[in-house]
């Protein structure tokens, strides 16, 4: 149902402006019929005219609307593409944890002489700000963030 949004958003605003076109020159041709005159020309034609522009006016922000979500959607599958190894713990509940730094400090071998405001992942080498409870690379969740949070429940 939600798929491709954008492009049905743009087809509705395609559908809504030729509906409202076929119905200006609706009214402009029964407007010429019924008042048979030079005059009555004239105006279904300012009908017809001014009928179809507004109707293909009106449907600027619906169509752009959708516009925009097509590209805002192609620019996400890129995004995506072009993170293949995408970390799926990379949100805030990771960033948010607070962490003992006694544990970090205390173990060089995580640090690798690395600042202490960094840590190494022992899987796969990525480098991670102290306050991540999960490598940004790997998913890999910190050694000393495990005994922390095992001791929390203590």
């Amino acid at each position: 149902m939600f798929d491709n949004i954008g492009g049905k958003i743009k087809t509705l605003a395609k559908v809504v402006c030729g509906i409202g076109m076929v119905i200006s020159v609706a009214l402009g041709l029964r407007a010429m019929e019924r008042y048979a005159s030079s005059d009555a020309v004239v105006y279904g034609l300012i009908i017809i005219l001014v009928g179809c522009i507004l109707s293909w006016i009106s449907v600027f922000i619906l169509y752009g609307f959708g516009e925009l979500i097509e590209k805002t959607s192609s620019i996400e599958r890129m995004m995506r593409m072009s993170q293949p190894n995408a970390n799926p713990y990379n949100n805030m509940q990771y960033y948010n944890q607070q962490i003992n730094p006694q544990n970090v400090n205390s173990q060089n071998n995580m640090n690798n002489g690395n600042s202490t405001q960094t840590w190494q992942c022992p899987r796969c080498g990525g480098v991670n700000m102290i306050f991540m409870s999960a490598c940004q690379k790997c998913g890999n969740v910190r050694p000393d963030a495990v005994n922390q949070n095992a001791n929390m429940g203590k």
